[in-house]
């Protein structure tokens, strides 16, 4: 399958797009309306899924380049086969036995996903745009790769969550989840720390599985080699990623007993006992440094995939502009940004997972905070004032340079909350937990510009 067979390409490129990015905005619903001290009544999920199903189809319809319709319809089905991964969490076995038959139900729900896409791919349909729709294969490997960032975005932003509540133990095995398979450990048994955790888990296999769609189309249809390079590493890398995240699980101690069954958690469940920073084993020294090495190598997966999509987008492919103007400086400074951030990073994840360590922390906001902020300047503002006739730059510098100023309160907030509750025991205040988790999010963002701008650069800039 490559460029010269559109036909093939028409149909399976935008499927794959379309039934990613619904999965992925299901999978957030799901984990929204579903967060501890904030569940959704279940009517209230049932339509917000629903909706965003129909949306899918429809979008799918409006934008397909052949066959609205049909396109629609197999994007939602596959949407709802990825979706299938979490609906056997709510179809496990129930003490009180009040459950549907497993097989009625996925078949159900599957021909609900062909029923309801319908509906939106024949609304979409009757609304497509006068202008011809986009038939490029390569236009459509781009909405694949943003479509895999989508998919990955969730447990960047879970993690920071799990850290922040302290609940990186909550759930003390790994591939396996209290001694049930992943995908089918009874939803009941999701609250407080073991919520965030395994929720964090299950964006996990959604990342790898958007990762390997994304990697198969760049092997399958795209005719420039290092991109099929850069592919596969992706997919090694994400993989990385999550054993990293399983054995930071293994390494911890267990202080007793035999936490590789529900019998017990069924218990703290039962009498509503389970706090966020839930945790039946202990960390050590290794443990600790798996968890911190596997939050670093997250942000740099994450930054990685986006320059990937950039790499894949029409803009790159057109090139430098005739007449660009040379730019030494910004290709250069924009190179120690990405490595100052980089730093800051590993600075940021030693001081939340070794307790605020001194090292880690006085460093993190002073000489990394400082060094961080002129750089991010200089290269934003030169970005966005020098080569303001270049959309992309321009448009990455303002960002940016608006990010940092966000991340520096964001900053010192987090650091004057922390240390007036430094000695606050037990779990941590719900403020917090947010303010943390957004400094942890905003950090992801202004990495992965950094890195898009000096990617843009070295494309878009002659050295002299």
């Amino acid at each position: 399958m490559n460029d010269h067979h559109p036909n093939r390409l028409a149909l399976v490129l935008p499927v794959a797009t379309g039934a990613l990015a619904t999965a992925a905005v299901m999978w957030s619903i799901g984990f929204l309306t579903h967060l501890p001290g904030l569940q959704a009544p279940a009517v209230v999920t049932g339509l917000l899924l629903a909706v965003a199903h129909l949306a899918g189809g429809f979008l799918m319809a409006r934008s397909a380049p052949t066959r609205p319709v049909a396109t629609a319809v197999a994007s939602g089905f596959f949407a709802g086969l990825i979706n299938l991964l979490v609906l056997g969490m709510f179809l496990a076995e129930d003490p009180s036995g009040d459950q549907p038959d497993t097989t009625t139900a996925v078949a159900g729900y599957l021909v609900f996903t062909l029923f309801v896409s319908g509906i939106g791919g024949l609304l979409g349909a009757a609304k497509r745009p006068d202008a011809s729709p986009e038939t490029d294969p390569s236009a459509w490997r781009f909405r694949l790769a943003l479509a895999s960032v989508l998919a990955c975005t969730p447990v960047v932003l879970t993690g920071g969550l799990v850290t922040s509540h302290e609940a990186g133990l909550a759930v003390p095995d790994w591939p396996t989840s209290f001694g049930a398979n992943m995908f089918l450990m009874p939803v009941r048994l999701m609250t407080g720390g073991i919520y965030y955790e395994h929720a964090h888990r299950l964006f996990g296999t959604l990342a790898g599985l958007g990762t390997l769609i994304l990697t198969l189309g760049i092997l399958f249809t795209e005719p420039r080699k290092h991109m099929k390079v850069l592919a596969v590493a992706a997919f090694v890398f994400v993989c990385v990623q999550g054993v990293l995240g399983g054995l930071r699980v293994e390494t911890a101690e267990e202080p007793g007993g035999d936490w590789q069954t529900a019998v017990q958690v069924e218990s703290l469940v039962t009498q509503q006992d389970v706090p966020n920073n839930f945790a039946p084993t202990i960390d050590v020294g290794t443990s600790v440094a798996l968890a911190m090495v596997h939050g670093i190598t997250a942000q740099l997966f994450y930054a990685s995939l986006i320059c990937i999509a950039a790499m894949l987008s029409a803009r790159w492919l057109r090139g430098r502009s005739e007449g660009a103007l040379a730019d030494r400086f910004l290709r250069t400074a924009s190179l120690a940004l990405v490595a100052v951030l980089t730093l800051q990073l590993v600075l940021g994840a030693g001081t939340r997972h070794f307790d605020m360590h001194p090292a880690f922390m006085h460093t993190h906001i002073s000489i990394g905070a400082l060094a961080a902020l002129v750089l991010t300047l200089l290269v934003g503002g030169r970005a966005a004032a020098k080569h303001a006739h270049e959309p992309v730059l321009k448009r990455l510098g303002k960002g940016i340079t608006h990010a940092v100023f966000l991340q520096v309160v964001l900053g010192v907030v987090v650091w004057v909350v922390l240390l007036l509750n430094k000695d606050v025991e037990g779990e941590r205040p719900v403020f917090e937990v947010l303010l943390a988790s957004a400094h942890q999010a905003v950090g992801v963002a202004l990495l992965s510009l950094a890195s898009l701008i000096t990617l843009w650069t070295h494309r878009l800039t002659p050295a002299s």
